[in-house]
């Protein structure tokens, strides 16, 4: 009869285990990474696009230390819960900063969704290997273009609120992923570091 009880237990204890491991929040933060691939993200340029205060354009500059590995790709995790893919109206890339102007770059298409290599969900700049991925020692810039009319958060002084929201950046051959915050759109205003 012991055994039978000991049995159950044990059965009833790896349950529990795997149910833990099942109902993990999907949205948490994976772990820094080991070793720094070397890259730092911030977030530059944020104002309305000259002659279109419709439009939004959130640029990130990209930086890459002197020992930084190649860069495969980036996410940006922005909550598609007030910012879905269809508001992103344009993203580009660039080598040199956009400034004020209007010329942000080449055109640069982006993918909205998970990402299984990061375990982030967002925005993701990809096929950047020996393209457009700063080179050691550089930085290049990302810029997306977002229709304020398709966000559904919160809007302050005309344009969305900004919190930090999660990124990763991946090295293109190695299994290398750096993790940070960056200041973001949000669908809640929060606090910026």
């Amino acid at each position: 009869m012991n055994k039978v009880k000991s049995v159950r237990f044990i059965f009833l204890g790896l349950v529990i285990a795997v149910i833990a491991l099942c109902v993990a929040p999907a949205n948490a933060a994976p772990p820094p990474s080991d070793p720094d691939i070397g890259y730092t993200v911030s977030t530059p340029i944020y104002r309305l696009v000259p002659g279109n205060a419709g439009l939004l354009q959130v640029t990130y500059r990209v930086k890459a230390d002197c020992d930084a590995q190649a860069l495969s790709h980036w996410v940006l995790g922005l909550d598609f819960e007030c910012i879905p893919c269809s508001a992103i109206v344009g993203s580009f890339v660039s080598t040199t900063n956009p400034g004020s102007g209007t010329d942000f770059g080449k055109a640069w298409p982006v993918v909205c969704g998970y990402d299984p290599t990061t375990k982030l969900t967002g925005v993701k700049f990809d096929n950047l290997y020996g393209v457009y991925a700063p080179e050691k020692c550089k930085e290049a810039y990302y810029t997306l273009i977002i229709d304020l009319d398709q966000f559904g958060g919160e809007l302050v002084g005309g344009r969305p609120g900004l919190s930090d929201v999660p990124f990763a950046t991946k090295s293109g051959r190695f299994t290398g992923i750096d993790y940070g915050t960056v200041c973001a759109p949000a669908c809640v205003p929060g606090p910026c570091k």
